[in-house]
Formats: structure tokens, C-alpha cells, sequence
């Protein structure tokens, strides 16, 4: 399993997507993948990578890539012994 990020490809023009991000979700939810989160144009899943392809092929204007991106903790600040 692992993370990925479908991001639709009319985010740059100023036509309409053919499937909205909330379709595409369920579209994936549908296909058994798990989705982690969504926002205008992107959605992130969970599922295994043919999964993720098959689900990218399902909906046009949508494509795919590998979630790279990890989230890092803040390093608290250190104050200067007195």
C-alpha cells in the first residue's frame, strides 16, 4: 500500500473539470482505495499501486503520482542557558 495524489489537469484552464474532486473520491472509495483527504483538484489515497492506476484510468482529466511528501515536525526553539 501507499500514498498518492490524484490532481486534476484542468486546474490551469478555465474550463470546468469533467469530474469534480468530490466524484473522483468517491470513484476511489468505490474501488476500494482509501481516501485521506481532498481539496479543489487533488485527492490523496491509499491503496496499492495498480489500485491507484485503475482508478486514475476511470476518471478523465485526472492523472496520478506517488504522495513524496512527509510531514515534518517543528524543532522546538532552544534558549541559551542563563
Amino acid at each position: 500500500m501507499g500514498r498518492y495524489v490524484l490532481y486534476s489537469r484542468n486546474l490551469e484552464s478555465a474550463a470546468p473539470a469533467p469530474v469534480a474532486a468530490e466524484a473522483a473520491a468517491a470513484a476511489a472509495r468505490a474501488c476500494g482505495a482509501r481516501v485521506l483527504g481532498q481539496g479543489s483538484g487533488t485527492v490523496v489515497i491509499e491503496a496499492d499501486a495498480a489500485l491507484a492506476e485503475r482508478i486514475a484510468s476511470q476518471l478523465p482529466g485526472w492523472a496520478l503520482t506517488a504522495e513524496t511528501r512527509a510531514m515534518r515536525v517543528p524543532t522546538p526553539p532552544r534558549f541559551k542557558a542563563l
